[in-house]
């Protein structure tokens, strides 16, 4: 009998743990990827499309233009919100531009690479829930804010069936956060995790991906996996997994062009 109850105690004890403190933050998460598949000078694509994260959803917009027979420029631009059931609360922007190099391989492979910098902002908010079973109102516990600016390296190799597309690429980023404000309560968990992201502001990051494409000639449907593995701190709270959904829109050149 005493074995039951000290077994009841202790799931009462870790329910109160896990409804009283506040949800998980995260402080980077992956945009998605510039994967353009250009064969010749001219050729223009846009993509807009939604992002799923572990604890939010992202918006993002991205272009790209081959301005010479194999060299492009692209631009993306990322909106995340992390969407809490309680009154925790987080929102990010991100901005990035970026230059490239493209060739076609036999008319059904092209081989990219991009090389960029992107810059992002981020706010939090944390409140602690109280345990459901008491009259305890939530307690605010403070705010966090965080500027990053990111140099990377995307390589990617993409093969085209008809009006499907699919490519491979892996990105090297360096990631360098130049502020870091932590205005959380010392006894909250995300004043340490925050507290780290200060003491270690510089990660090397690969963050591999797998782009697929289906639709008609201009429009496609987009799916894009990525996994971001930070090689310098894997104990900062940074988002593991993205998956990306939306549309493509291609406008290629027409006319006959050196490839």
């Amino acid at each position: 009998m005493k074995s039951r109850i000290s077994l009841l105690n202790q799931a009462s004890f870790l329910a109160m743990l896990f409804l009283c403190c506040g949800c998980s933050h995260y402080y980077y998460a992956s945009n998605q990827q510039t994967i353009s598949l250009f064969k010749k000078k001219k050729d223009f694509i846009a993509s807009a499309g939604v992002g799923t994260h572990s604890e939010g959803s992202s918006v993002e917009a991205q272009a790209a233009y081959a301005v010479g027979n194999h060299l492009a420029v692209a631009t993306n631009f990322m909106y995340v919100k992390e969407n809490h059931k309680n009154k925790n609360a987080a929102q990010a922007h991100y901005l990035e531009g970026s230059v490239g190099h493209f060739s076609s391989i036999y008319d059904k492979y092209i081989f990219e690479v991009y090389a960029g910098i992107g810059t992002g902002t981020q706010k939090h908010e944390y409140w602690t829930i109280p345990f459901v079973f008491t009259n305890d109102t939530a307690k605010y516990e403070g705010t966090s804010e965080l500027h990053f600016n990111k140099f990377f390296v995307q390589p990617s190799l993409g093969y085209s069936w008809g009006n499907v597309d699919i490519a491979v690429s892996g990105r090297l980023s360096y990631i360098s956060f130049d502020k870091v404000t932590n205005n959380i309560a010392t006894t909250n968990s995300n004043f340490h995790e925050v507290g780290q992201i200060a003491q270690n502001n510089t990660s090397l990051l690969f963050e591999p991906a797998l782009t697929m494409r289906a639709g008609w000639d201009n429009i496609k449907f987009q799916l894009q996996w990525q996994w971001t593995n930070n090689l310098s701190n894997p104990s900062l709270a940074f988002n593991k997994t993205t998956v990306g959904f939306g549309f493509v829109v291609t406008l290629p050149n027409q006319s006959k062009g050196v490839k």
